[in-house]
């Protein structure tokens, strides 16, 4: 496991979108036409949407011709779903990310499963992975997975990268833990947050950044491990 460093980045804070729609979003997702969705127009509830700031978009994605491009500025394109505590059994989330990296965390890609969230932070020596943790005081902060990423002259990641948040199963002091993977490689573990009386995740939400656009895709969330084929059969994708 790679070591991580305290950033100076400030305090986490999520701002709730003030111009919504909603649309519907399966649970495992490639925007696929088949599929129908379009971001902040399809019927139903489900997902919270900022219309004017997300669209589908055909110039990257993972394959199948399409992805949810998050326009950059303030606010962003957000995208955010909420699980039920009761019933929805979410214990992974894994999507791929194409990112934004900018100086201050609150202008970055951001990704957040409940309380645990990953960014995409530009420093002297490049762009790298941040985490959330949480200080002695109990103050939520970030710290540096020293995972690189590869962007261009915009800061924007040049390759899609995986990130899948899990749930723990471990509880500790009336507490849920939480364990971060990055390209299906753990990357930090044991991450204890606010305290959960329920065994399924709550929140999943993505934000863009400031500076360029940001795309995601195949976004999925559940109780079967997405890093396993046929969803836990015990054999890892790359075999």
């Amino acid at each position: 496991m790679k070591s991580k460093n305290l950033l100076a980045l400030g305090i986490f804070s999520l701002s709730t979108a003030a111009v919504v729609a909603y649309g519907t979003l399966p649970y495992n997702t490639s925007f696929s036409p088949e599929e129908g969705y379009f971001a902040g127009s399809a019927p139903g509830q489900g997902w919270l949407v900022r219309p004017q700031t997300t669209l589908v978009a055909t110039e990257h994605y993972v394959r199948d011709g399409q992805s949810v491009l998050l326009y950059h500025g303030r606010p962003p394109g957000f995208l955010q779903r909420g699980f039920a505590p009761n019933g929805s059994r979410i214990v992974f989330v894994d999507l791929f990310v194409r990112p934004t990296a900018a100086e201050a965390v609150d202008d970055s890609t951001r990704i957040y499963f409940d309380s645990v969230g990953v960014a995409f932070v530009q420093q002297q020596d490049g762009v790298t992975i941040a985490m959330t943790d949480v200080s002695e005081d109990r103050r939520i902060q970030w710290r540096d997975l020293a995972y690189p990423v590869t962007t261009d002259t915009l800061n924007r990641g040049t390759e899609w990268i995986r990130v899948t948040l899990r749930l723990d199963y471990s509880r500790r002091n009336g507490r849920t833990h939480y364990d971060i993977y990055i390209d299906s490689e753990l990357a930090e573990h044991d991450l204890a947050f606010e305290p959960r009386r329920f065994g399924s995740g709550r929140t999943l939400s993505i934000s863009g950044a400031l500076g360029a656009e940001s795309w995601v895709d195949y976004i999925y969330a559940g109780a079967d491990n997405p890093m396993f084929e046929d969803h836990g059969t015990g054999i890892p994708e790359v075999w």
